[in-house]
């Protein structure tokens, strides 16, 4: 949430600046809650969660699999897939939504309060001009876009996990390789679903 607020700040200072030099500041509201309900909150809350909760996901199932744990489940007639995936898969589908919901209310209310400090924007003049330009297809594509998200954060880092080979080294460095690629697939999806969407 932190992260959001100050993300919320730094972007409506960026764009307050444009805005005040082309003398179209009142349209600072819509112009910052269109951007960050597409494309900033999703896509920010995404790569967060991707760098935290997605190499935690490679690292449990990479040590379990260096552990010969994930043979232990094969052979007690488990499946692993079922075990140690579907669960996490269902629980992304679910936390990363609402974690985008709450991000990107976070940094809208940390444009508010640059706005009101800085530029005095009431809260009724923030909130008109805010609903006045978004449209319910701004919150379903950035939610949409958070579904897809969860599911490449979970089948990347599981992938990632099960392919560990190597001891604690192979663990690390398939740490490190499930950050990266699902960092540049979350950032190729957005372009291909932001095209589609508003192309």
């Amino acid at each position: 949430m932190t992260v959001s607020a100050f993300l919320g700040i730094a972007f409506t200072v960026l764009v307050s600046f444009q805005l005040r030099e082309l003398g179209a500041l009142s349209y600072l509201p819509g112009f910052v809650a269109v951007a960050l309900l597409r494309e900033v909150g999703p896509l920010i809350t995404a790569l967060i969660i991707a760098g935290r909760v997605g190499a935690a996901f490679t690292s449990r199932i990479g040590t379990m699999k260096v552990a010969e744990e994930i043979l232990a489940l094969e052979t007690m007639a488990i499946n692993p897939v079922r075990f140690l995936v579907v669960n996490r898969f269902l629980a992304m589908l679910v936390s990363l939504p609402a974690l985008t919901v709450i991000a990107s209310v976070t940094a809208l209310a940390g444009g508010f309060l640059y706005g009101n400090l800085r530029l005095g924007i009431t809260l009724d003049t923030y909130l008109r001009e805010t609903l006045d330009v978004i449209v319910f297809k701004d919150v379903y594509s950035g939610l949409l876009k958070s579904v897809v998200f969860a599911a490449v954060i979970v089948l990347v880092g599981c992938d990632r996990g099960f392919a560990v080979e190597g001891g604690a080294e192979g663990v690390g460095r398939a740490t490190m390789l499930a950050v990266v690629s699902s960092t540049l697939t979350i950032i190729v999806f957005d372009t291909i679903m932001t095209t589609a969407f508003y192309g």
